[in-house]
């Protein structure tokens, strides 16, 4: 090698062990799916070799800032109705692999996926797969808060490969947010190698830096997607039956009808409606021993509910949160019906939503009554958000009575998200008739 060369080389790893810096990796490159990909977990097609190859992972634990000591490498491809993701684990030891319901966080090896479809720096999609195959799907929102009760339905699957496992996804866009004219997505891959706790990331974020998603990389290669614009109608029919134990006691039967929609107002705007929903295929909630003087707060999940739910995350939500879904319908009756706006229009982020309870039988504490919630949020710089939330209750057949709660909020963070402040002022009104 010649001697300026390598005085050059000494230098520039001076200079970064000087600094301590270290290079984001260049944007990922996805493409245009072209041939038959099917999701059995191993991404031996030919059309996985348009897109660009990510590696060079990370430690952010235990030794931050080193190399991966397992490698691994992933690709994203696109058409016009899902996201197709492969991810290869190269291990030399058998990965750990075990059972779980979904949405679980267990000691086992696992690949996921942040997209920022928006491009916001603070909300994002989160799809994970474990190596006995389970399932994890979220949502970070105000950049480094994260909730699981956010479900979508995708497909993937784990294979396991002469170098290690490897998982792939096909993550349907009507899932996403996807602007019109998107041509890039912030993104993070990561990986957990269980048996040495180590954890890594393809953008690295050092351990003690502040923010999630604001710290994302880019995919791009996306020129030529577009938002699935669509009318989604779900009817169900569902019977039941009762049979007492008396023979003076006759059998009822009986059916239930009920009709799911969602529309797409625009690329980022959607409308969903649902009458007399069915949340019976939901997940039922774990046992909960609470002995202390405040209320449990159980996770959201019930579909019609989810979408667009960590918008009513305000930044001092633990100090005083003005919405919680699980009181509506859950109740003596069951939501009769409900609708809502939810998403993106210009600057501005959007909630709305209000559901009709009817009354249950002569109980006075169960008079039908409806529910409504609104949150509005707009990023008022590169480094200010504020917004506003307003809930009210109003029961029908009782004059005056009424309860109503509102906030608003501002968080304020620099440039690089090591700090932010949040203030937040709220307030309530209870008529009672």
């Amino acid at each position: 090698m010649p001697r300026s060369s390598a005085a050059a080389m000494l230098l520039a790893l001076a200079a970064t062990f000087a600094t301590g810096a270290v290079a984001d990796p260049p944007p990922s490159r996805s493409a245009r799916r072209i041939g038959e990909i099917r999701i059995d977990g191993r991404p031996d097609e030919t059309a996985w070799r348009a897109a660009d190859v990510g590696d060079s992972f990370l430690q952010t634990e235990p030794d931050d800032g080193q190399p991966a000591t397992a490698p691994t490498r992933f690709r994203v491809l696109w058409d016009d109705d899902s996201l197709y993701v492969a991810i290869e684990c190269d291990d030399p030891q058998p990965p750990t692999a075990l059972a779980s319901p979904r949405d679980r966080d267990i000691d086992a090896d696992l690949v996921r996926i942040d997209l920022d479809t928006t491009l916001d720096r603070r909300t994002a999609y989160h799809f994970g797969v474990y190596a006995a195959g389970q399932q994890v799907d979220g949502m970070h929102f105000n950049d480094d808060d994260y909730t699981s009760d956010w479900d979508a339905a995708w497909e993937s699957a784990v294979a396991t490969t002469p170098s290690g496992w490897s998982v792939e996804m096909r993550i349907p866009l009507r899932v996403l947010r996807v602007p019109e004219g998107a041509r890039a997505f912030g993104l993070n891959v990561a990986r957990t190698l269980t048996r040495r706790h180590e954890e890594t990331t393809w953008q690295y974020r050092p351990r003690e830096a502040a923010g999630v998603v604001s710290g994302f990389g880019l995919l791009t290669g996306l020129d030529g997607l577009r938002p699935v614009v669509q009318l989604d109608l779900k009817p169900y029919v569902a019977g039941r039956g009762n049979c007492g134990t008396a023979t003076a006691t006759p059998c009822q039967a009986g059916f239930d009808l009920g009709l799911d929609a969602r529309y797409s107002l625009t690329s980022e705007l959607a409308l969903v409606g649902t009458v007399h929903p069915d949340f019976g295929q939901v997940e039922i909630d774990e046992r909960v021993l609470n002995l202390t003087t405040f209320e449990t707060y159980l996770p959201e999940k019930r579909p019609f509910f989810l979408e667009g739910l960590d918008l009513f995350n305000l930044p001092l939500s633990s100090a005083y949160q003005i919405f919680y879904s699980r009181r509506i319908g859950e109740g003596a009756v069951s939501t009769l019906g409900a609708a809502k706006v939810s998403g993106k229009t210009g600057p501005y982020s959007i909630q709305a939503l209000t559901a009709f309870e009817p009354r249950a039988g002569d109980q006075l504490a169960a008079e039908a009554a409806q529910a409504t919630a609104v949150r509005v949020r707009r990023a008022l710089s590169d480094s200010a958000v504020s917004g506003f939330a307003v809930t009210a209750l109003d029961p029908f057949g009782f004059a005056d009575r009424h309860a109503f709660a509102a906030a608003a909020d501002t968080v304020v963070f620099d440039a690089d998200h090591d700090w932010n402040a949040s203030m937040q002022v709220a307030g309530s009104l209870l008529a009672a008739g």
